[in-house]
């Protein structure tokens, strides 16, 4: 299982960073938050699986 973090960017779409540890992703979360208003950190297999799942849920 992989880690990383989605989140927003100064252009208004959304931006994904893979993160080592969970510390890291916390830290990278907490930063993003603070500069674009919100941070999801995900857990996932590859990156084309999370985005099947998010399509199902209709983020």
């Amino acid at each position: 299982m992989k880690i990383g973090v989605i989140h927003p960017n100064w252009q208004r779409s959304e931006c994904f960073k893979e993160c080592q540890t969970l510390e890291e992703a916390k830290e990278l979360a907490l930063q993003y938050t603070r500069m674009f208003g919100w941070a999801e950190i995900i857990e996932y297999e590859t990156i084309e699986e999370y985005d099947r799942e998010e399509i199902r849920n209709d983020r």
